[in-house]
């Protein structure tokens, strides 16, 4: 009887006992979505979460890809300066960062009264300083010029996180307790050295309080997107279209390149394995490369796998069993450890490599093998593809060769397998200089601009009149024919299954195409045919519709409703929303409670 009733006891303080160490391990999370006002927050380009605390000097906004807008930081005094803020020992520091200057000197991200320091060093680490007491640098953190990062810092007292892009990089402690009370902060300049940024800032954002691993995350996924797979391209060759993109010096020169029409993927260009390159002349690369491409080789092997050469500084080849090779000369071979590579079969092939971490390799989208290498030997050099330095050349065919100047992750990766080729060449903007030199004068510059005003109101009119006759025609036939529409299965079969899967982020469009019952090339001309859009672009206009309607109809904040609509950034979101409507939610949602919806009604037509 004794032993039964010790044997009571016991189960009932394990279950406190596992409901306290449960509840313990849910703080984290629970704390994540709890609130987390910033106290500070400025968004470039947008009127939501500015703040007349600031002053800014000697800042440009001006246009960016990747965040739609950005203040630019190009003057020896530019900054911006926030006023009296009172943080006490806790609080977090977060930066969205672009720095066109890393190597000439320490750049100064944040001066916090200069108590603390957080810089950007020529070693392209970052670093968070106590003037006189402590440098501490991030260690394997490896920076790239003109790419955006967004960094965030959390202080507790003496504890220290960094974190980048919504993941922590570092942890430490400080020698003493750092206390901010009324402090003069001032972003992109230090005041008592001239170590000013340089480069482009879209978003600042200061809490007095101390942020856990899962709220910086989730602050991240909600406010800030991760770099678009068309940023920090150094060369593009769509052999079905003409967009391409080059930068560097010298022409894309093509020796027995033959351009053949594929089943799969129209016009692709074959590779004889004997004479057959792609000089691409100089191409500029920093620290870091990543190279994508589509293969179909004819024979996987070392004499006929030479795909991207960069002259003695590194090979992407297919080695002879048929594995995936990164070459640095003299230095390391780097394979894959299985066969990958399969003969007369489309593939998608992608290759990473960053100075101090090491090469990433990937197969259709999926991570295959990595491994650590440093040495680089980074600058502008000659890129060849179909033959490398020990005169291997391709044989078989190749299609939408890409070369980055930075590291992609392994969702870019993905995104570009998934993509559309299509799609994937409207993405990529192509830069282009206007040809002046061509210009005889100013007088033909005016010509011909009044010209092409002229041609495009006239075709801009004929479009309107024909859209009036075709809804004129629309309606006689409503009014004659009063019969209900037939939809067609297929099409109510992809409304139905983009409904269902509306809130969920990973929603990719192989599975769009497995749930149809069909191939990702088969959804994709059935959708262009009912739809005239791609799955991906069906998918994000579907996702916008139901974010309107959130909005309209429901008291969601704005956040709640990206989460709603399977969003994955705010900054996306907002560039995605506007371009469709022509405002930003938050804009929109002030307009409904203006009472204008009449007007914003029409503007998305």
């Amino acid at each position: 009887m004794k032993r039964i009733c010790e044997l009571k006891y016991l189960s009932k303080h394990s279950v406190y006992v596992i409901l306290v160490l449960v509840l313990v391990g849910l703080t984290p999370k629970l704390q994540a979505q709890g609130e987390a006002t910033p106290v500070y927050q400025l968004f470039v380009g947008e009127s939501e979460g500015t703040d007349n605390r600031d002053t800014l000097s000697n800042v440009i906004q001006e246009n960016d890809a990747t965040y739609n807008k950005a203040l630019s930081f190009i003057e020896d005094d530019s900054y911006i300066r926030i006023d009296s803020l009172s943080l006490g020992n806790s609080f977090t520091f977060s930066v969205a960062f672009n720095s066109y200057a890393l190597l000439d000197k320490n750049r100064t991200l944040i001066d916090v009264g200069q108590k603390l320091w957080i810089r950007t060093t020529t070693q392209r680490e970052l670093q968070v300083t106590m003037p006189g007491r402590i440098d501490h640098n991030t260690k394997g953190l490896c920076l790239t010029e003109n790419c955006w990062y967004q960094m965030t810092v959390s202080v507790n007292r003496f504890y220290v996180d960094i974190y980048l892009d919504g993941k922590k990089v570092e942890t430490f402690n400080l020698p003493q307790e750092v206390v901010c009370n009324n402090q003069l902060i001032t972003i992109g300049k230090n005041t008592l050295w001239r170590e000013n940024f340089k480069g482009k800032i879209s978003g600042v954002s200061i809490w007095d309080r101390f942020l856990n691993d899962y709220q910086v995350e989730y602050y991240y996924n909600a406010n800030w997107r991760r770099t678009p797979v068309s940023e920090g391209i150094s060369l593009f060759l769509p052999f079905g279209s003409q967009k391409k993109v080059k930068k560097g010096s010298g022409d894309v020169i093509q020796k027995d390149i033959v351009m053949v029409e594929d089943q799969e993927r129209g016009v692709v260009a074959e590779l004889n394995g004997k004479t057959s390159y792609i000089d691409c002349g100089e191409v500029l690369i920093d620290n870091a490369v990543s190279i994508s491409l589509w293969v179909k080789p004819k024979k996987p092997n070392q004499d006929n796998g030479a795909l991207v050469g960069s002259e003695q500084a590194w090979a992407f080849r297919i080695s002879g069993n048929s594995n995936l090779t990164m070459t640095i000369p003299q230095v390391k071979d780097i394979r894959t450890r299985e066969k990958l590579i399969e003969k007369d079969v489309w593939q998608h092939v992608a290759v990473t490599y960053l100075e101090g971490k090491g090469v990433k390799f990937y197969k259709n989208g999926l991570l295959v093998h990595s491994d650590t290498i440093s040495k680089f030997q980074e600058g502008a050099k000659l890129i060849r593809i179909g033959n490398n330095l020990w005169n291997n050349h391709y044989l078989g065919l190749i299609d939408d060769v890409v070369i980055w100047k930075r590291v992609l992750s392994a969702d870019d990766i993905n995104e570009i397998y998934e993509t559309d080729a299509v799609d994937l060449r409207k993405q990529i903007k192509v830069e282009r200089a206007f040809p002046w030199g061509l210009l005889i004068g100013g007088t033909l510059v005016i010509f011909i601009v009044i010209a092409v005003f002229i041609v495009r109101k006239k075709k801009i009119e004929q479009e309107r009149l024909k859209n009036a006759k075709q809804q004129l025609s629309e309606k006689l036939s409503e009014d004659t024919t009063p019969q209900e529409e037939e939809v067609d299965p297929f099409l109510q079969s992809v409304h139905d299954i983009v409904e269902k899967h509306i809130s969920d982020s990973a929603f990719t469009v192989e599975e769009f195409a497995r749930e149809l019952g069909t191939s990702r090339t088969g959804l994709y001309k059935q959708m262009k045919e009912l739809t005239g859009l791609s799955a991906n672009v069906f998918i994000r206009d579907k996702r916008l519709e139901k974010a309107k309607e959130l909005l309209l109809n429901s008291e969601m904040s704005v956040s709640e409703v990206i989460y709603a609509t399977g969003f994955e950034s705010r900054a996306y979101f907002n560039k995605c929303f506007r371009e469709k409507y022509g405002y930003t939610p938050s804009g929109f949602r002030q307009k409904i409670k203006d009472g204008f919806i009449a007007d914003l009604d029409e503007s998305s037509e």
